[in-house]
């Protein structure tokens, strides 16, 4: 009886606890490179996080340096404007000035 044991034990229970065991073993491992693979996603996350945050920041800056440009535009376009008309104005004030000289 304790020989059939020994037999049915060898033949069946063992190979259940090496397979079981070579489970568990393959899981750990598993587990542990998967822990590994998130801890360096999670650090590339963190990364590309803080890019995007300074790229907003630069882009923010951006933004308010094209509105400071857009009025500094817009400036010279009325002073662009106001010159043309001083031109025109000088232009029949010289034009007087002739028409008196050549009166006298």
């Amino acid at each position: 009886m304790q020989r059939e044991f020994m037999h049915w034990f060898m033949t069946v229970v063992v190979p259940i606890l090496i397979s079981v065991g070579s489970a568990v073993g393959v899981a750990r491992s598993n587990v542990a490179k998967l822990e590994h693979r998130l801890t360096k996603l999670e650090g590339e996350n963190k990364f590309q996080s803080e890019t995007i945050a300074e790229q907003n920041v630069r882009l923010s800056k951006h933004e308010e340096e094209q509105k400071t440009m857009f009025a500094l535009i817009e400036q010279i376009k009325y002073l662009s404007d106001d010159v043309k008309e001083v031109r025109v104005d000088l232009k029949d004030i010289n034009g007087k000035l002739q028409e008196v000289l050549h009166a006298h």
